[in-house]
């Protein structure tokens, strides 16, 4: 995440798709506060749970063992607030999932 100061000039560059950024997603925290702290999800994979009444939106990154992975929290759609979180390693079939930091 590239971060702007008020001045207009470029303050610093950090990888927020990491442990440390993931941590601080809690639950009841704002769809706006997840984007504050993590960027916008991946568009194609975001969707929406009608049953649940629940919004998902999910993030690529290399785990500590270089291994492709997606960082998923789930919004309750009404509040537009945090349920949960989760991290997975990446389901990428027989192809390797590239990843390097």
């Amino acid at each position: 995440m590239v971060r702007i100061g008020r001045e207009g000039k470029l303050q610093r560059i950090e990888n927020v798709l990491e442990n440390s950024g993931f941590v601080q997603i809690l639950s009841g925290m704002s769809d706006a506060q997840v984007l504050q702290v993590l960027g916008p999800p991946e568009p194609s994979w975001t969707g929406y749970f009608k049953a649940r009444d629940e919004q998902v939106w999910q993030w690529r990154y290399c785990d500590d063992w270089q291994n492709s992975a997606r960082f998923t929290v789930l919004f309750d759609a009404t509040s537009r607030t945090v349920r949960s979180s989760m991290s997975v390693p990446e389901n990428c079939g027989r192809a390797n999932c590239f990843c390097r930091r």
